[in-house]
């Protein structure tokens, strides 16, 4: 079996483990709009359509995500002052809330997945993911 196949199938399985979470502990989103969600917090001016390129999505899709996030009082649309065409999407404190019990629930999921390996080789591996996407962005 490939490396790139082994990857693939361990992330798949994480990704379908952390939804469970998300839906177990009532979260109003799903990991993948969690994911957004850390975007948009992480830049205080990110306009909608430049999140679809930095997360290499379909547009559409990226703004049907936002919706959601919008419909649930996590985000919220500000038009700019030049251009209203422009929308930049902001973090609510409610989206500040959900995010940050999103990430305690990632980072215990992580801690159960990981208990029993060595810190040793969980260095190593992550210094292999820098690797990885160090080499992925030349």
């Amino acid at each position: 079996m490939s490396i790139a196949f082994q990857m693939g199938s361990a992330l798949h399985a994480i990704g379908k483990k952390m939804r469970v979470e998300f839906l177990d502990e009532s979260m109003i989103i799903l990991p993948n709009q969690f994911g957004l969600l850390n975007y948009i917090a992480m830049d205080k001016d990110v306009i909608q359509t430049e999140l679809a390129t930095l997360l290499d999505r379909d547009k559409s899709a990226i703004l049907r995500e936002i919706d959601v996030l919008e419909e649930n009082g996590l985000v919220k649309r500000v038009n700019d002052a030049v251009d209203r065409r422009k929308k930049f999407v902001i973090i609510t404190e409610k989206g500040q809330r959900v995010l940050k019990k999103g990430g305690i629930l990632i980072d215990k999921l992580m801690s159960k997945l990981m208990d029993g390996l060595p810190e040793s080789e969980i260095e190593s591996f992550k210094k292999v993911l820098l690797h990885l996407e160090a080499k992925s962005k030349l």
